[in-house]
């Protein structure tokens, strides 16, 4: 993989962003992330990933990932696997059937949570972007990323300069190679699922 590549979604097999804490796997708690203050850079990157071409990202998600981010994702296409519907989202009732309309309509699929999302995204080839958050200290988690095995690069160093570009008055990175913010240390990773 080029480092050009490396930075960009798949537009040949599907991707998967997941953020998650480093010991535990920790994706949310009572339905919203676990770790309890925002991290800017890491929703800087989601949104680099996800909106550099507007309109041909779909990004699918169960209902309690849609439920935890409160309304659809601008610029990107929203579907939520789910038996219950929503507004201004695509609906449907499988994974296979979320892939299925982001083909027919040319869209760069995303798997974008929750557990059982991943878990059934991780049996199919797919480009992974990971953002992992160190645990110093035990993170309260009550849904978790599944076990995976893929060879990761670390990208820490690129995104960051991606952003500070368009940030310029900010530079993230902490003198561990990792970068540091509102008390937390995290790293940016990318990957192949085979």
């Amino acid at each position: 993989m080029t480092m050009e590549s490396k930075l960009h979604l798949s537009e040949k097999i599907p991707n998967l962003i997941a953020a998650f804490t480093s010991k535990t796997r920790g994706i949310g708690y009572n339905n919203d992330l676990p770790w309890k203050r925002s991290l800017s850079m890491d929703l800087k990157w989601l949104n680099y990933l996800t909106t550099y071409k507007p309109n041909k990202v779909a990004l699918i998600m169960g209902k309690n990932t849609f439920v935890s981010i409160r309304k659809p994702l601008s610029k990107r296409v929203n579907i939520v696997v789910s038996s219950q519907t929503f507004n201004d989202v695509v609906n449907v009732k499988s994974v296979d059937e979320a892939l299925n309309y982001a083909s027919q309509n040319n869209l760069i699929p995303v798997f974008f949570g929750g557990s059982r999302i991943f878990e059934e995204a991780l049996r199919k080839p797919c480009k992974v972007f990971f953002t992992v958050i160190q645990e110093n200290d035990k993170i309260e988690s009550d849904a978790f990323f599944p076990e995976y095995n893929i060879l990761l690069d670390n990208i820490t160093y690129e995104v960051n300069e991606i952003l500070t570009k368009t940030n310029k008055d900010v530079n993230w990175m902490h003198e561990n190679g990792e970068v540091r913010e509102n008390g937390y240390n995290f790293s940016f990773y990318v990957g192949i699922n085979e």
